[in-house]
């Protein structure tokens, strides 16, 4: 067992080496294929649990909806504040805007939501419910 997880390391450190050499060499970050002929891994797959794993253990960053978006630690630890103007569309056509700063990775993409019960107390006069919640200028 202990031979298997020492294996699996030694594999998911590989990955890591590659991943940032390719990265610091072409500016974007490989395709999985490109992972798994690197370090001797014939399946996709097996290459997607492996970055998954480094994921989980925050080793890495990976945007799965955009290709080509695998950020290793080294980058994470490279943060940025983000601001947004968020805007609540109230349901009577008022609007509530909130001023967002956000701690992010550098490589990490920006994703804002809203879900939850507005707390209006501080807001004068009656909410009914809010419509719809976007960063102010969609």
């Amino acid at each position: 067992m202990a031979r298997k997880r020492s294996a699996a390391e030694q594999r998911c450190k590989e990955i890591m080496a590659f991943v940032g050499g390719y990265v610091s060499r072409n500016g974007y970050s490989p395709t999985f294929r490109e992972i798994g002929e690197a370090v001797g891994l014939h399946c996709a797959a097996s290459v997607s649990r492996y970055i998954h794993r480094l994921a989980q253990e925050g080793r890495i960053s990976i945007d799965e909806s955009k290709p080509r978006t695998i950020s290793t630690a080294a980058r994470l630890n490279d943060v940025e504040t983000v601001r947004r103007r968020i805007c609540l569309q109230l349901a009577d056509g008022g609007k509530v805007y909130m001023d967002c700063n956000l701690q992010k990775p550098r490589a990490a993409p920006v994703t804002v939501s809203f879900d939850g019960i507005l707390d209006a107390q501080a807001i004068k006069g009656k909410v009914g419910r809010i419509v719809r919640c976007c960063a102010a200028g969609d």
